[in-house]
């Protein structure tokens, strides 16, 4: 794939779009393709559509079906879709993308609608950063992924490697290499703020296989591996040396994966990243130091981080998963996004019972199922959009 058949994609969007006329406030492209770090064969091409408050969602769903039947391999993602309101909470929720779509999205068609720029701590850059380092981390104990996990994990370590480096990565890249390159250069970052570091010290019985591991936690049918916060090129050389398939061979009966870290990258994780999850206690301590023992953690931070999961649905993930979806497959469809819908008032149930809180529930019931796939759908975006104010408020709240 080359500039001609990028632009020609592009193109194509933009025409399909014109369809819904006056209706579409903004299209921006964002990512790779605008801030010079796009790779054929392995970027996505990311758009995101701003509609009229009014405009139908289902409307926009039927333009851009066609385009994805067409260009879907060279797309590789869906645009996001918001309205100016449902995008400004998201991106309170995501600074990053904030000052990301400030700093390199590019107009490509409508008017300029987007928030200003908030404010955000190096740290919080530096925590994301580590938190897809760990996800990504996934991908050098392959044979406990399936086929589509394993692509998944890779694809991530290769787009945050073209973040932190600026070069092209080679789909022959072994993703150990890449893995110890990335905390490499995260650890480097990180020496720049002492703070962040915790007491590490060498701890007797580790397994042989990994002999100077510092913890072991489990989460979600993981197990969260934390390897010393030594120099930024001792780790990689660790990382490199230690062979990750034996690790594999010995947890494959027992975990359905392998997340590596340190311990101060995963306090910073837990602090500025993703404190929901340390709150509701899914980190489970299983050996070792425990670097997690005295965290506190602000609880506007724990309130942005469970709106970014209903936000993420609403912009993201319904869209893309609305777009893709053949006819025959709305109903599979809207059943996997009302699981998921369920996961989010879950976690706030959970949460709440353990503040001592009101559980809150957005209003009125998830539409029947004898009602058309559109009323349908429009239920889970209605909740999902009640559940992203929702947050929202309580973050404001919490700031104040």
């Amino acid at each position: 794939m080359n500039g001609g058949a990028t632009n020609k994609t592009i193109d194509a969007v933009l025409d399909a779009l014109g369809d819904l006329g006056q209706n579409i406030e903004a299209v921006y492209l964002y990512g790779s393709l605008s801030n010079g770090t796009y790779q054929p064969g392995q970027s996505d091409i990311n758009l995101l559509i701003v509609l009229d408050e009014e405009e139908s969602f289902h409307q926009a769903r039927k333009v851009l079906r066609p385009v994805w039947c067409n260009f879907g391999p060279v797309l590789k993602r869906t645009p996001l879709i918001a309205t100016q309101s449902t995008l400004r909470r998201h991106l309170s929720f995501n600074p990053g993308l904030s000052r990301h779509l400030n700093e390199y999205g590019s107009l490509l068609a409508g008017h300029p609608c987007l928030p200003e720029p908030l404010t955000r701590d190096p740290i919080e850059r530096l925590s994301e950063m580590a938190r897809i380092a760990m996800h990504g981390s996934a991908a050098i104990t392959p044979s406990l992924l399936s086929e589509r996990e394993n692509a998944g994990t890779i694809s991530c370590l290769r787009s945050l490697s073209r973040q932190l480096f600026d070069h092209e990565v080679s789909e022959d890249e072994h993703a150990t290499a890449l893995f110890s390159q990335i905390q490499a250069d995260i650890l480097s970052k990180m020496e720049q703020h002492p703070s962040l570091f915790w007491k590490d010290q060498p701890i007797s019985g580790a397994p042989p296989l990994v002999k100077d591991l510092r913890g072991i936690y489990e989460h979600e049918n993981r197990l969260v591996l934390l390897l010393p916060d030594s120099g930024p090129e001792d780790v990689a050389r660790r990382i490199k040396n230690i062979d990750w398939n034996a690790v594999a061979g010995r947890i494959i009966s027992q975990y359905r994966g392998l997340w590596v870290t340190t311990a101060a990258q995963l306090r910073m994780i837990m602090l500025y990243d993703s404190p929901a999850a340390y709150q509701l206690g899914s980190y489970n301590h299983a050996w070792g130091l425990d670097p997690l023992v005295d965290l506190k953690v602000d609880a506007w931070r724990i309130f942005r981080n469970f709106g970014r999961s209903p936000s993420t649905l609403l912009v993201d993930t319904l869209p893309q998963a609305y777009t893709m979806s053949e006819d025959s497959d709305l109903a599979m469809m809207v059943h996997n996004l009302h699981n998921k819908l369920l996961n989010v008032q879950l976690k706030n149930e959970i949460y709440c019972r353990m503040q001592e809180r009101p559980i809150a529930k957005p209003p009125g019931h998830l539409t029947d199922r004898d009602l058309p796939m559109e009323k349908r759908i429009d239920g889970i975006y209605n909740h999902l959009d009640w559940w992203s104010g929702h947050y929202a408020n309580e973050m404001a709240t919490a700031q104040t």
